[in-house]
C-alpha cells in the first residue's frame, strides 16, 4: 500500500511539473517569437508603404524578402525546439555533451539576453557521446538554467553570469552549472530536492522542478544530481555514466 501511495504521489508530481514546465515554455516561446514577428511586421509595413508611394526598389524588396525568410526559418526552428522539448524520449539515444548544452541554451537564450545574463561554456570542454533519454535531460538542464536566472534576477544582481563546465572523471562525465547569485542558504540546502519545497514567492508548479530533475538524472540516467555553494553562487553538479565499448 505504501508503494502504491508513493507511486500516486510521484504521478501527481510528474503531471504538476509538466503543467509548470508548459507555462514556463509558453512564456519563453512568446519571448522567442516577439522579435522575429516584429521584424516581419516592419518589413511588410515598409513594402506596403513603398507600393503605395510607387517607389518600389527591387534591391530593397529582395533585401526585405531575404530578411523575412530568415525570420520565418528562425520561427520554424523554435517550433521544432519546443516540440522536441515536450516530447518524451521513447528510448535512449546518443548525443554529445556539447550538443546537449547547446539544445538547452537555444531554449533559454532569449530569456538570458533580455535579462542581460551572460552564458559561458568554460574551456576546455570535454566533448563525449552519451546515451540518454535526451529530451528529459535537456528539460533538466533548462530547469537548472532557469533557476539560476531566477536567482540572479531575484537578488537584483547586475552583471549576472551562468557558467557551464564539463569534466571527464574516469567512467563519468561531470556537468557543472554555476552562477554568481550568492548561493543557497545552508539551512535549506538539503531541502531543495524535496517535492513541494520552493524558495520562490510565486511558486511555479509548487517547487517540483528540482525534485523531478533529480528523479530524471538518478532514476532514468543512473546518474547523480548534487548542489553546493562556491564563494559567489550555487553549483549544480550532474554526473552521468559513460558506457564504454567492450
Amino acid at each position: 500500500m505504501e508503494d502504491q501511495n508513493s507511486q500516486k504521489i510521484d504521478n501527481i508530481a510528474i503531471e504538476q511539473n509538466k503543467m509548470a514546465a508548459l507555462n514556463e515554455m509558453i512564456s519563453m516561446l512568446a519571448h522567442q517569437w516577439r522579435q522575429p514577428l516584429s521584424a516581419i511586421g516592419a518589413n511588410v509595413a515598409k513594402i506596403e508603404l513603398d507600393v503605395s508611394l510607387g517607389s518600389v526598389d527591387e534591391n530593397e524588396l529582395l533585401t526585405s524578402v531575404t530578411s523575412m525568410k530568415k525570420s520565418l526559418e528562425y520561427l520554424s526552428k523554435t517550433i521544432d525546439d519546443f516540440r522536441n522539448f515536450f516530447t518524451p524520449s521513447q528510448s535512449k539515444s546518443f548525443i554529445s555533451t556539447k550538443k546537449l548544452i547547446e539544445r538547452a541554451e537555444d531554449i533559454i537564450s532569449i530569456a538570458l539576453a533580455q535579462n542581460r545574463v551572460m552564458f559561458i561554456i568554460e574551456e576546455p570542454f570535454c566533448e563525449v557521446e552519451l546515451e540518454l533519454y535526451v529530451n528529459e535531460v535537456v528539460q533538466v538542464l533548462v530547469n537548472l538554467l532557469q533557476n539560476a536566472l531566477d536567482e540572479i534576477n531575484s537578488r537584483t544582481k547586475k552583471g549576472g553570469c551562468i557558467w557551464v563546465e564539463c569534466i571527464l572523471l574516469d567512467e563519468w562525465i561531470q556537468l557543472e552549472i554555476k552562477d554568481n547569485a550568492g548561493g543557497i542558504d545552508e539551512d535549506i540546502m538539503e531541502k531543495i530536492f524535496q517535492p513541494y519545497f520552493s524558495t520562490k514567492k510565486k511558486k511555479n508548479g509548487g517547487g517540483l522542478g528540482l525534485y523531478m530533475a533529480r528523479s530524471v538524472i538518478e532514476q532514468h540516467c543512473d546518474g547523480v544530481l548534487e548542489v553546493s555553494n562556491s564563494e559567489i553562487g550555487a553549483i549544480f553538479t550532474i554526473k552521468l555514466p559513460i558506457k564504454r565499448e567492450k
